[in-house]
């Protein structure tokens, strides 16, 4: 039998007046854990509307959509829908108060499997897996200045200082037709998956979250050591952290 770690911690930040990310993580016939994160966008309250409601129309699609026994290429399917389900509820309820025009969000879905699981996105939140004492990123951002670094017209270390960094080509509830990336992932005991806003990720570099991650400590004080670890480089913007990690029951 296995269980699954759980950790979570969310923060303003130093800068910003709302929180505008929103997470969850959940069980679903004691055999499928699911986690999920939004990093919303569009002003003042709007970003947190478009979050929040995308975690609990995912969430709740989800859970009523999975079975026992279930394929990978049916969670994609289950997964995808529930996503579109949420950009719907989005773009109609934006459309139905003014305050919260343009409003949007960023996701990122997993739901795991003892041994397997699926991660869906949209945005530029991340999802990372550590792995034999190694960082390995599973999402690719979309962004601007990813497009733009993987054209070759800037460098890496120029995207972290350009203008229009925090400019998305994807977003939910922004557009009536999504487009939704997913990986197939597979894991081994004691691996353990990050799922991250970019308030993380734009403060704090790849190998120094390794670093956090190779300690010897629970993975609740890892998720506070990311999160303090932003502030202290700025903290310009919401940092929310989840970690998830499957291990024995007494190990």
């Amino acid at each position: 039998m296995t269980v699954v770690e759980i950790a979570m911690k969310s923060d303003i930040g130093c800068v910003r007046q709302v929180n505008e990310d929103y997470g969850t993580h959940f069980t679903i016939l004691d055999k499928y854990t699911g986690v999920i994160l939004a990093d919303g966008m569009g002003g003042h309250l709007a970003g947190d509307v478009a979050s929040k409601m995308a975690v609990e129309v995912i969430c709740h699609e989800i859970q009523s959509l999975l079975e026992e026994e279930i394929t990978v290429d049916e969670i994609r399917i289950n997964t995808e829908h529930a996503i579109k389900k949420a950009n719907d509820k989005i773009l109609d309820y934006a459309s139905r108060h003014q305050e919260c025009a343009g409003m949007g969000t960023t996701v990122v879905v997993g739901i795991l499997r003892k041994g397997w699981g699926l991660i869906a996105y949209i945005g530029d939140s991340r999802a990372y897996q550590f792995t034999l004492g190694h960082l390995k990123r599973l999402t690719d951002d979309h962004s601007l200045v990813n497009e733009l670094v993987k054209s070759g017209q800037i460098t890496a270390k120029e995207a972290d200082d350009h203008p229009q960094r925090n400019v998305l080509l994807r977003a939910l509830g922004t557009d009536k037709h999504v487009t939704i990336d997913f990986v197939p992932v597979s894991f081994q005991e004691r691996d353990i998956f990050l799922i991250c806003s970019d308030g993380l990720t734009k403060m704090v570099p790849d190998k120094e979250i390794e670093k956090i991650l190779n300690q010897r400590i629970s993975l609740q004080e890892m998720a506070d050591q990311l999160v303090e670890r932003a502030k202290e480089a700025g903290g310009d913007d919401n940092i929310t952290v989840i970690l998830l990690r499957e291990s024995q029951p007494n190990g």
